[in-house]
């Protein structure tokens, strides 16, 4: 549920026996803080799910270093890379488990600092459940998409976070170009932001090796999440949607942790590899 949130600025110390503020108007005339109102709303929602995230990749890239190295093709694959063939032939956890591993320091610190950067804004905003549904389905997307148009692009292995990622810019793009309640002031900033960050972002989605099939799987998801489904938690009541969200958040995190399960046991990426395919010019 979307609406608008705000407090007048008198307290009740201010306000006279007649009903009237001791000024003489009545406090509802008085202006209301928007901003503070929202800053208040958030500093009371902790951040649990994007550093809970960011530990699972720094769990994974250590255990991949410790059987391979993260930058070995073979030692990702075992763990549940995303190979569109593989996919299609049965293994369909890879659709999830790819999400939550990374080729090498650079692309796990990337990541996690973008995730860092911009998931605490966006967990409290939406709540953690609706933020989980929007993080974990729009790295499912990526790899959809991977899947079913790889081929075309020859995209043969694929790690990364990248498109729950870019479900966040999307969703923080609708955030600033349709109203949900949130106060104007905020609005702008985000308008200005998503449009520098989507920039950025596109141009590097065009650099060599890099997944953007993943990228614009993950961006269209957000954003339509965000524009059909996800609203702001702009109050504290409980309601009919917040059970449901709730539901499917506990299955999204269920199916991310079982796949990433899945990869590891079939995969055995502990057992010593016959030859050392590493490459670096795997699409992250």
């Amino acid at each position: 549920m979307s609406h608008s949130e705000g407090s007048s600025s008198w307290s009740p110390s201010s306000v006279g026996n007649d009903g009237t503020g001791t000024s003489g108007r009545h406090p509802l005339e008085d202006p209301i803080d928007e901003m503070t109102v929202f800053a208040g709303l958030m500093a009371r929602r902790p951040v649990r799910l994007t550093y809970a995230f960011i530990g699972l990749y720094i769990v994974l890239f250590g255990l991949s270093e410790l059987w391979g190295g993260s930058d070995s093709t073979l030692t990702l694959v075992a763990m549940g890379a995303e190979s569109p063939l593989m996919i299609r032939l049965g293994e369909w956890w890879r659709l999830l488990s790819a999400t939550a591993l990374h080729g090498g320091l650079m692309h796990i610190l990337l990541n996690s600092y973008v995730l860092y950067s911009f998931g605490p804004f966006l967990e409290k905003l939406l709540g953690w459940q609706r933020f989980v549904v929007l993080y974990i389905l729009s790295g499912l997307a990526g790899t959809l998409l991977g899947t079913l148009l790889g081929d075309m692009v020859s995209l043969h292995i694929s790690v990364g976070a990248s498109g729950c990622l870019f479900g966040l810019l999307g969703a923080g793009a609708m955030l600033g170009f349709r109203d949900f309640g949130l106060p104007s002031a905020l609005v702008q900033e985000l308008r200005k932001a998503s449009l520098i960050n989507l920039g950025l972002n596109v141009v590097a989605s065009l650099r060599p090796n890099v997944d953007w099939l993943a990228h614009l799987g993950g961006g269209l998801c957000g954003a339509l999440l965000m524009l059909i489904v996800i609203r702001p938690k702009l109050d504290e009541d409980k309601t009919r949607g917040d059970q449901v969200f709730t539901a499917l958040a506990v299955l999204c995190l269920f199916a991310l942790l079982a796949s990433v399960v899945v990869a590891i046991w079939q995969g055995q990426p502990w057992q010593p590899p016959p030859v050392d395919l590493s490459s670096p010019s795997m699409p992250q």
